[in-house]
């Protein structure tokens, strides 16, 4: 009989151990999911910062040219033909509204919110780059979107194109760290500078 019970009680102490080390290791589990998950989520909008970073930038160089070979200033903004994943409903109502336009195409498949967070600025120097720029901080030294605007010159003039879009911080974390305007945003911008080609008959630079 005290064979037998020996027995059953070390087994039950091998039962005990065990179910002991699993709760253990979910105890640790819980205390380091949240952490390990946050890490994760911010490696991953990091990324996805950096890639959008780099879209609206090539949008921009590829938009700018529209307007560094003439082709924007002669196109009919009413009867163009609208591009992929535009968000625009009916005829364009500007030339500002196309060439926006054109710039949320380029980004559309990562940046989806054109209307409200991304602007694009357009500005002509005819006698090279001006310094009337606009402010890109407020008094608290958050950065500002550029204002929207649409001035893309003529011939031989010299052209900024500025663009900004709002990018939402979704890690609570990196929000401390990324967040550069209010709102919790990050502020993502993309500029290109450029003198206009004599694109017309008889212009020279």
């Amino acid at each position: 009989m005290t064979f037998r019970f020996r027995k059953k009680l070390r087994v039950l102490r091998r039962h005990l151990r065990v179910n002991a080390n699993r709760a253990a290791a979910g105890i640790e589990f819980a205390f380091l999911a949240p952490v390990f998950f946050t890490l994760l989520l911010g490696i991953m909008e990091t990324g996805i910062l950096f890639y959008a970073q780099n879209t609206l930038g090539y949008a921009v160089q590829t938009t700018g040219r529209l307007v560094r070979t003439g082709s924007a200033q002669g196109t009919a903004y009413a009867s163009a033909t609208k591009c992929s994943g535009s968000g625009v409903v009916g005829a364009y109502t500007s030339s500002q509204q196309w060439f926006k336009d054109q710039v949320c195409c380029g980004i559309s498949g990562l940046m989806t919110d054109c209307t409200n967070s991304l602007h694009v600025n357009v500005q002509n120097y005819s006698g090279g780059f001006g310094t009337n720029f606009s402010n890109s901080t407020d008094v608290n030294g958050n950065l500002l979107a550029v204002a929207d605007s649409y001035s893309p010159g003529a011939p031989c003039d010299v052209v900024l194109v500025r663009a900004t879009y709002n990018w939402t911080v979704i890690t609570p974390v990196l929000s401390f760290f990324l967040v550069n305007m209010a709102g919790s945003q990050h502020l993502l911008s993309a500029t290109t500078a450029f003198r206009n080609e004599p694109y017309t008959s008889g212009a020279v630079c």
